[in-house]
């Protein structure tokens, strides 16, 4: 299939471009998949809009067809893009928690409905639907906490997967335990089942002239996980510890090359104050 599937907030896609409706569904803590007629293979429900179909009824209705669920309540998580060869259509991925399950209506495509913690092997569109899971988990199941010292191999892999630095490892390890006890320092790791994604880096930054500043020191996500919401969530999490501790404000500095990165700051209010120079003299 050779699809590429991208993640989009909804407020950027038109309503009317929006075709498709998938949902990730729980029921009791389980999370639902269905296998259509004559395939072995698995998916989350969701299907085509229909014409004059509001995209939230596309959803409603698939989940019932597909699911035989009769009580459920719809969270939209975000838009999605599928491109394939050369075409590119859009859709709506839901987050859905099932109160009450029916069974399968009579002219469901589905055959079978499994609720399981065990996630399929064999998906029916494998290069969109597991990318798609993967940002209703994050979604959901996603924290942010504090880091600890059982983290400096994970923050060392982050920092050379996605920042290109290749400090090395007990090197990190001995920063982080110094880091840690200072309440001026704020490191916090995004985990996804026991799983870290991402972490972020923040310090205080005082001057002669400025009021209190935090200063974003680093910010890293894993390869695999861009572009899901994770860096938003280390972000806004920064963020509130500065305003707790009295800040007027998170300042950083980010490198001319890095143009996806300034794009995602000013998305989320940043400015660009002025061009620096930086200079620095290693002892």
């Amino acid at each position: 299939m050779n699809a590429v599937c991208r993640i989009h907030k909804i407020s950027t896609v038109p309503d009317d471009r929006l075709r498709y409706a998938v949902v990730a569904a729980q029921h009791e803590g389980k999370w639902v998949f269905c296998r259509q007629k004559e395939r072995d293979t698995w998916e989350l429900p969701g299907g085509h809009r229909e014409p004059g179909e509001n995209i939230l009824d596309t959803a409603r209705r698939e989940l019932y067809e597909e699911t035989g669920a009769e009580e459920f309540e719809l969270l939209p998580i975000c838009a999605y893009s599928v491109t394939l060869d050369g075409q590119m259509q859009y859709g709506l991925l839901y987050r859905a928690d099932i109160q009450r399950n029916g069974v399968l209506p009579e002219q469901s495509e589905m055959a079978e409905v499994i609720y399981t913690d065990v996630l399929p092997g064999n998906w029916t569109y494998p290069d969109i639907q597991p990318f798609l899971f993967l940002r209703a988990r994050i979604q959901t199941d996603l924290v942010i906490r504090p880091a600890t010292q059982q983290d400096a191999a994970a923050i060392c892999q982050l920092n050379r997967e996605s920042l290109g630095y290749t400090y090395p490892e007990a090197q990190t390890a001995y920063q982080l335990s110094a880091l840690l006890v200072h309440s001026d320092h704020k490191i916090l790791i995004a985990e996804l089942n026991g799983k870290v994604l991402g972490y972020i880096h923040g310090c205080n930054y005082d001057s002669l002239y400025n009021r209190p500043l935090k200063n974003l020191v680093g910010v890293a996500v894993g390869s695999a996980y861009r572009r899901m919401g994770i860096g938003t969530r280390l972000l806004d999490a920064l963020e509130e510890w500065g305003q707790k501790t009295g800040a007027a404000g998170i300042r950083l500095a980010s490198g001319s090359q890095r143009t996806a990165a300034h794009m995602f700051y000013m998305q989320r209010g940043y400015t660009d104050q002025k061009e620096q120079m930086r200079f620095i003299k290693l002892f």
